[in-house]
């Protein structure tokens, strides 16, 4: 069953319009499916399956040696992983507030961010900002008779960060799109917004 856009279907997350559980080529493995894990774990099995269908090994032995080999080469990243530097304070706050407005958006709503990863995990729709961009016409009018809860846009970390690629797809959203301001947060010299985007009239 097609699930449209980045959604939550019963089958598990689809992206995109491919249907939940369709199968589709992912880095050279046509069995992968798109879908959280545990569907990942088939990456180490196809692999596995490679190396057994050019050597002697069962592919089982092969799993056994990629999982092992994989779970040894995380150790040495476990202080790195485990620390918490101020380095990466806008991060962290970009994090907290979406989860923050996460809490307020509508069911069946439309999240337009450059983390759609975030909001999927908390239970929204969510797709790449840069779609409403690329696609304009078509993408928003879809999104706008699709999603009666309303389209939101998340202006975010990369909204705020030195790169203007990054900022041009959050200024030049705004400009072209009617748009109100549902909520705002601020910390330090970042600004962290929702805004609900609005059919042009």
């Amino acid at each position: 069953m097609p699930t449209g856009v980045c959604g939550r279907s019963p089958q598990g997350f689809a992206f995109d319009f491919v249907p939940a559980g369709h199968h589709v080529p992912i880095y050279g493995f046509p069995s992968l499916r798109i879908c959280p894990w545990p569907c990942w774990r088939e990456v180490p099995q196809g692999i596995a399956k490679m190396l057994a269908a050019a050597s002697r090994c069962p592919d089982r032995q092969w799993y056994s040696i990629i999982t092992v080999f994989l779970v040894l080469a995380f150790f040495p990243f476990l202080p790195e992983v485990r620390a918490v530097p101020f380095e990466a304070w806008a991060s962290r706050a970009d994090h907290h507030y979406a989860q923050e407005m996460a809490k307020k958006i509508p069911e069946q709503s439309m999240v337009l961010t450059h983390n759609p990863g975030m909001f999927h995990l908390w239970g929204n729709n969510a797709a790449q900002a840069s779609i409403a961009l690329e696609e304009p016409g078509h993408a928003l009018n879809y999104y706008f008779g699709r999603f009666s809860g309303g389209v939101f846009f998340h202006y975010n970390f990369w909204c705020n960060v030195n790169d203007p690629l990054q900022n041009s797809f959050c200024t030049r959203l705004l400009e072209r799109h009617r748009h109100e301001l549902i909520m705002e947060f601020r910390e330090n010299n970042f600004r962290y917004a929702l805004y609900r985007l609005l059919p042009q009239p």
